[in-house]
């Protein structure tokens, strides 16, 4: 299944969170998107993969292809576990897709999760929080759970 371009501007636009965005055509077939006052997507061709560069010098990247994933100013929690081991708490991530919302039941109760995946890769690299059904739990929605051991720090 070929995929475009405006699949991956809306995952990256689907998120809320970031301040102010502007689409600018910078060129004839050449589509730019401007988030928080920097260009971070770019492309000419259907079928091109569009992935954001985060700046500063250590950041959390998918251990299988090295594309960015997630600022260390991002991380909400240092102290949660995933499915193979340590993970952290983000409050926002990049370069991923998501998989449909499925209710599981995780140590701290019953939640609407749905997986995230690399957008490059497709490897699995946590979820994200969609709801929560215990009052205490309500912190986490809207926030992304990381692996670790899915994670470099480069």
């Amino acid at each position: 299944m070929a995929i475009g371009p405006n699949r991956y501007l809306a995952l990256a636009l689907r998120r809320p969170r970031f301040l102010g965005w502007s689409g600018e055509e910078s060129g004839p077939g050449r589509r730019s998107i401007e988030l928080a006052g920097r260009a971070v997507l770019r492309g000419r061709a259907m079928g091109l993969l569009f992935v954001e560069s985060l700046p500063g010098p250590k950041v959390f990247k998918c251990k299988h292809c090295r594309v960015d994933s997630a600022s260390p100013a991002a991380i909400v929690s240092k102290e949660f576990r995933g499915r193979h081991g340590r993970a952290y708490l983000f409050d926002s991530v990049v370069n991923v897709s998501f998989g449909p919302n499925e209710d599981r039941q995780l140590m701290t109760g019953m939640h609407t999760v749905n997986d995230i995946y690399c957008s490059c890769c497709q490897r699995l690299l946590g979820w994200r929080y969609e709801k929560a059904y215990n009052e205490d739990q309500k912190y986490k929605e809207g926030k992304y759970i990381l692996e670790k051991n899915m994670m470099l720090k480069e």
